[in-house]
């Protein structure tokens, strides 16, 4: 084992999760069944590990993923097509429709916070440009904002 990988801990949702930005995250990767492949999990949760409600929230947005999707995908399309007008060099393909972003961008990460409301972000990414993400921000269920970053 290389002995500078660092503590890792194995969670019954998360499975193996391992610490990053100075022990207050958790990352690791979980096959998300709605999506049909495996997603990122980054976890706000400090040195104890992921605490019970940020369980409760990832199980709440696996249950609830494809009802949400629609509406992810609209907030997604306006800045998707902002980003599309502003880097016309980068190639990205039309999307008309919401539901084109499907063959654009696949779901990548899940990030579940800490605190009140339980805030997540869900992140997509193109699979022909790995450096850029479009975050569509949640709190309460809802979504509250979409943000492009590179």
């Amino acid at each position: 084992m290389w002995p500078f990988r660092g503590p890792r801990i194995h969670h019954r949702t998360f499975g193996t999760l391992r610490p990053y930005r100075n022990e207050q995250f958790w990352r690791g990767k979980v096959q998300f069944g709605p999506a049909g492949h495996r997603v990122g999990v980054s976890i706000h949760a400090g040195k104890t590990g992921p605490t019970d409600a940020q369980e409760r929230v990832y199980h709440q947005i696996e249950t609830h993923y494809t009802a949400l999707l629609s509406h992810i995908l609209r907030a997604i399309l306006p800045e998707y097509r902002k980003v599309r007008l502003a880097q016309p060099a980068a190639g990205w393909p039309e999307a008309a429709e919401p539901g084109d972003l499907l063959k654009v961008l696949s779901f990548g990460c899940i990030w579940l916070e800490q605190g009140a409301g339980h805030p997540f972000v869900l992140s997509y990414q193109s699979d022909r440009d790995k450096n850029h993400e479009f975050h569509v921000f949640f709190r309460e269920g809802k979504v509250v904002n979409v943000a492009f970053e590179e």
